[in-house]
C-alpha cells in the first residue's frame, strides 16, 4: 500500500477512530503482571508466634501442620465488607503481628533486588527505583494446602497509594495452584508448581485492579509471602519529577492530527473522554500513578497537546485525569 493511499483512508476516518486506531497500536514497556524464579532468593528465617524456632525451608508437611495450627482461615473483601466463606477462599494467614521475619538481609537483598523487577513487569519508569518511590509492605504470610484455592477476585486497595501485590513463594513441595491473572481480555498464568524444584523461591507481581484466581492445589504445601506494593509516602514530592520515556514519534502525530480534525469539526463534543484500561480510586488518580498502557497513552497525549497548543494560538487543549460516577 502506497503511503499517499494511507493518507487517504486516514483522511476518510473520524477523529473518534482516529484516536481509537492509535491507542489500540500503542505498545507499552511493561505488563499487568509479571514473574519468574528468583536466582537471589534467600531463606527470611520466618518465626511464628508459638513456634520455637523458624520455619525450616524447604517447608515439610510436620511443619506447615503446626504452622496450620496457629493460623486463622483467610476471609475476603467484597465492596466494603469483609467475608469469610470457604467456598470462595480456601487458605490459612497470619498477619505480620503473629509472625518476624529474622533474616535481616532478607529485605536489604531479596525485596531491593525485586524493585527493579516490579518496575519492569509493571511498566514503570526507571525513576521509580533512582528515587526509591516503591515501598514493600508485608501484608500476610499464606499457607495452601490440598484443595486450597481462591476464586476469581480483584484485590482492594489495602492501604493508601498501594497499586500492586507481590507474592513471594518460598521453597515448598505441592502441585497445582496455578495463578490466572486477568486484566482487559487478556490473560496469563503462572505454573510455579513444585514438580520442578522444591528448593526455589518464586515471585509474582500483578496491578491491585487486576482480576486473579488460585486453581485448587492438588498436593502438598504451598507457603508464600504477601506484600502490598505501595508508593513511598516520603517520596512522593518525587513523583512530579519522573520524566517522560521516549515514545514514537507517529504515535504523536497521530493523536495531533486526531485532535486538529476534531477541533475543525462542525458541532464536535467540547470534551473527549478517553476510558483507562485499570481502575483507580481517589487517592491514585494522578498521572505520576496510571499503570501500563494508561501511562504510555497519558504520556503520549500530552506530549501531543504540548506541541499543538506551543504552535497554536487560537486553539488550546488541556488534560485531565478524573473519576466519574455513573448514578443509576
Amino acid at each position: 500500500m502506497s503511503s499517499n493511499t494511507s493518507k487517504k483512508k486516514s483522511n476518510n476516518l473520524t477523529f473518534q477512530q482516529m484516536l481509537n486506531r492509535t491507542f489500540q497500536n500503542v505498545r507499552k514497556s511493561g505488563d499487568y503482571c509479571g514473574g519468574d524464579r528468583l536466582t537471589d532468593g534467600q531463606d527470611p528465617k520466618v518465626m511464628i508466634n508459638g513456634m520455637q524456632e523458624h520455619i525450616q525451608l524447604p517447608l515439610e508437611p510436620s511443619q506447615a501442620k503446626l504452622i496450620i495450627e496457629q493460623c486463622s482461615l483467610a476471609p475476603f473483601g467484597r465492596k466494603d465488607k469483609t467475608i469469610l466463606d470457604k467456598s470462595v477462599r480456601h487458605t490459612w494467614q497470619l498477619n505480620p503481628s503473629s509472625f518476624i521475619i529474622t533474616n535481616s538481609e532478607w529485605k536489604i537483598y531479596t525485596l531491593n533486588n525485586l524493585k527493579s523487577k516490579i518496575v519492569s513487569d509493571l511498566g514503570l519508569n526507571q525513576d521509580w527505583i533512582k528515587n526509591d518511590l516503591i515501598d514493600l509492605q508485608l501484608y500476610k504470610l499464606l499457607l495452601y494446602e490440598k484443595y486450597s484455592f481462591f476464586k476469581i477476585h480483584r484485590d482492594s486497595e489495602k492501604v493508601d497509594g498501594m497499586f500492586a501485590t507481590l507474592v513471594i513463594i518460598l521453597p515448598s513441595h505441592y502441585k497445582g495452584g496455578e495463578f490466572v491473572i486477568k486484566h482487559y481480555n487478556q490473560e496469563r498464568r503462572f505454573d510455579y508448581s513444585s514438580t520442578k524444584s522444591k528448593c526455589d523461591y518464586y515471585y509474582l507481581v500483578f496491578y491491585a485492579d487486576c482480576q486473579h484466581e488460585i486453581l485448587p492445589i492438588k498436593d502438598g504445601y504451598r507457603l508464600s509471602l504477601v506484600y502490598n506494593i505501595v508508593v513511598n509516602k516520603q517520596k512522593t514530592d518525587l513523583c512530579t519529577q519522573i520524566p517522560s520515556p521516549p515514545f514514537n514519534e507517529k504515535y504523536v502525530q497521530n493523536i495531533s492530527q486526531a485532535l486538529i480534525k476534531w477541533s475543525k469539526t462542525i458541532n464536535s463534543p467540547t470534551k473527549l473522554i478517553i476510558p483507562f484500561k485499570h481502575q483507580y480510586t481517589k487517592s491514585n488518580i494522578s498521572p505520576n500513578f496510571l499503570k501500563g498502557k494508561d501511562y504510555t497513552i497519558d504520556n503520549l497525549i500530552k506530549r501531543s497537546i504540548a506541541e499543538l497548543n506551543e504552535n497554536s494560538s487560537n486553539q488550546k487543549y488541556l488534560l485531565y485525569c478524573a473519576i466519574m460516577y455513573h448514578q443509576i
